[in-house]
């Protein structure tokens, strides 16, 4: 199982990017603040850089404002499994300030329904280990 799971893994690529769009913060919905970003598929989505027009970008996954933490952490849940097998994983966040990467990491602490990637690997980690214990 090991090595045949490794390998769907290493055909997907080495490096995947994930774009995810937060939702308006209050204070840009007061301020009437438009769309930037048109999504146009599950994977690309196009941004209206005002004067120069707009720009088309393609991604592994795009998550649009309305997607739940859970949706994001199953984007790349499958890399816990390759942890567990001996595998070197990295996740990160990349993005200016405010732009939803400490959310998208770690969430809420007090609802488990918006814990980030961080928290839910953690929890799918010794879920994984346990269940290699009985077997």
């Amino acid at each position: 199982r090991k090595k045949y799971y490794n390998q769907i893994e290493d055909m997907k690529g080495k490096i995947r990017v994930y774009a995810r769009c937060r939702p308006f913060a209050k204070y840009e919905i007061e301020k009437n603040c438009n769309q930037a970003v048109k999504f146009l598929d599950d994977m690309s989505c196009e941004v209206d850089v005002g004067k120069k027009g707009k720009k088309e970008f393609t991604f592994d996954e795009v998550f649009r404002e309305d997607s739940r933490q859970e949706q994001i952490f199953e984007g790349v849940s499958h890399l816990v499994q390759s942890a567990v097998d001996g595998f070197n994983v990295c996740v990160f966040a990349y993005g200016q300030t405010g732009s939803g990467k400490t959310f998208t990491m770690y969430g809420k602490a007090d609802d488990e329904n918006l814990w980030g990637i961080a928290p839910r690997a953690m929890r799918e980690l010794y879920e994984l280990v346990d269940a290699e214990k009985e077997t």
